[in-house]
Order: C-alpha cells, then structure tokens, then sequence
C-alpha cells in the first residue's frame, strides 16, 4: 500500500486546480516521490492513502516536526503546513514499523519566490504544481505534468534509482544472517517434527511393555536438547528481523501482530511451539521413566500404566500440525 501526496500549491492561491487522483500501485509502505521541492511559506499539501492500514506524514523541522493525523485506509485528507526555514529534512510515516519499513521521504523547503505580476504569479502558480505519490522502494515512475515538472520529475527519477540501487544491496547484506539463520532453523525444526512423530508412533504401537515403551520414549533425549536452543534462538532472531521490519520493542511487536496476518500467524506459531516443547519434555523426562520403572511398581492399585503418555504424544501431533499451518499462513502473505 501507500499513502500519495499531491501538492496543491501555496496556500490562497488563484487557479490552483484540485487534488489529482492517483491509482494503487500495489507497492506497501512507500511515499513517493522520494523528494518534494515546497516553497517557504504556507503550503497545502493533499493525501491519499490508496491502501488498507494507517499512515501519516511527519516533516522533521527544526522548529519541531509538523505532522498529519493518522489517515485511514481508502481516505483522503487535506492540511495546510507552515515551512518557516528553508533547507532538506527527512519526512516519515511514525506508526511502528512503517519507518523501518521504508517510509520515507526528503522534503526541500526552497525559499520563498518575490511577489511577481498576475501573469508571472500565473506562470509560477502552474510550474509549481507538482504530483507526489509519496511512495518508495522501487518505484521509479512519477507524474506527469507542464514541461518544467518533468524536468524535476527526471531529476527525482534518477534519485530515486540511485536510493533504489543502495537498498537493493542493503537488503542483500542484511539477508545472509537471515539466510544462515534459516539454514540452521529449518533442520532443527525437522528434527523436532521428527521426534514428536516417533513419540506418537511408540505409543501407538501395540505389545510393548510398559519398561519398552517407556525406554524408546527416553531414547532421542540428547538429540531433543540439541535441538530445542537451536530451535528457539533462530526463530526468536527471524522475529526480530521479519520481513516487515524489525523488532525493537514490545510495542513494535503488538504492532505486528495486530496490523498484518504474518504477525497473527507468527503469534500463534509461537504458542504451539511451546506448547509442543513442554509436552515433549513431559513426555521423555517425567512419563517415559515412570513408565519404565512400572515393572517394579508392587501397589496393588498399578494394574496398568497410565494412558497419559499416549494423549499427550497425540495432543503434540496437534500442536505440530497446527504450527505448520501457521507457517503456511506465513509463507501465503510474503507472496
């Protein structure tokens, strides 16, 4: 999604046309163009946020930021902004997330033209105009408008190429720890998968005495401990580093959970892992030597061993099929 800017022009005036209509670009979390040239004064800027979440438009000035309000998804909003100072500043979208995200843009406050004639102030009224689709990461295309517009427009397009290039091998940089971590994570979570399979399996079959089952349950303890911190580490890192942004605190995370489907599924992920982790630690460290110690169990009462290690290895199964669908959810809303 994406939150589009139109410039209006400065405020009060004469012949300044509306806001232009600008289409979805089906990017997320983006303003474009990733420069705007405003004049020193009051200047009314339109917004319109084409996508589906929140967004706003926050200029980092010296007299302190000046700001929209949050826009909804679908809504249009139009606010008059006072630049006292020329110079460049960063503009940003401030709701969690979405500045890591790549919600960002330069503003350059030029100063401010001397009066001119009515056919000047005409002149300079139009060239002024200018369509900022306040969009980013690889999006190269702006407006089109009067001739000296383009030429700002071929300038703006060859900046952005640029930022666009530094990204690109930004993002490459940042993905090989990720890819390490992946590399590591997904073997792990095989093995894991693995070994709660064979849990069910040993309670599942049948004519085995109680000290057999009990001793094939205790058999892949070493392999569960390697496996569990080798688990847990990489999917805390890649939680950290998602593919939305990364995770500084614990409001970040509300955020990510709360505003995208990855997030929800994420969460939910994290629940039936570690419900599957302690149901396996129960089962290999708690059952598993009751059971193998029940043959020497002389209370009348212990005619049969407990059928509590059997639901729970059929219980994990559970938790093991629902985290997989979780990830698949994941998996869904990367492409």
């Amino acid at each position: 999604m994406a939150l589009f800017l139109v410039l209006v022009g400065a405020a009060g005036a004469q012949g300044t046309p509306g806001p232009i209509e600008m289409g979805e670009r089906g990017a997320e979390f983006y303003f474009e163009p990733k420069q705007l040239t405003v004049p020193a004064g009051q200047v009314t800027l339109a917004f319109k946020n084409v996508g589906e979440r929140r967004h706003n438009w926050v200029a980092q000035l010296p007299e302190g930021p000046q700001r929209t309000p949050d826009v909804d998804g679908g809504r249009d909003h139009t606010q008059t902004f006072t630049f006292a100072q020329p110079g460049t500043y960063e503009v940003i979208c401030d709701l969690p997330t979405h500045l890591q995200r790549g919600m960002r843009m330069t503003l350059t406050v030029s100063p401010a033209a001397p009066p001119a004639s009515g056919a000047a102030t005409g002149a300079t009224s139009g060239a002024a105009q200018a369509q900022a689709t306040v969009g980013g990461a690889g999006s190269g295309q702006a407006g089109t408008g009067s001739s000296s517009g383009a030429t700002s427009t071929g300038a703006q397009g060859a900046t952005t190429t640029s930022q666009s290039g530094s990204t690109t091998a930004s993002v490459s940089a940042a993905g090989t720890p990720y890819l390490i971590s992946l590399m590591i994570h997904i073997p792990a979570a095989i093995a894991w998968l693995g070994i709660v399979l064979y849990d069910a399996i040993v309670v599942a079959v049948p004519f085995l005495t109680p000290a057999q089952r009990g001793s094939l349950l205790y058999g892949p303890r070493w392999l569960m401990l390697a496996t569990i911190p080798l688990f847990a580490l990489t999917g805390i890192y890649q939680t950290i580093f998602n593919p939305f942004g990364t995770i500084t605190s614990y409001e970040d995370l509300s955020h990510l959970r709360a505003e995208t489907a990855y997030g929800f599924a994420l969460f939910l992920k994290h629940g039936f892992v570690f419900a599957s982790m302690a149901l396996t630690l129960a089962l290999t460290y708690y059952f598993a030597p009751r059971l193998v110690a029940f043959a020497d169990d002389i209370r009348p009462e212990a005619t049969s061993p407990s059928r509590m290690p059997g639901l729970l290895a059929w219980a994990n199964v559970l938790a093991c099929v629902a985290l997989l669908a979780c990830v698949a959810v994941m998996v869904f809303q990367l492409h």
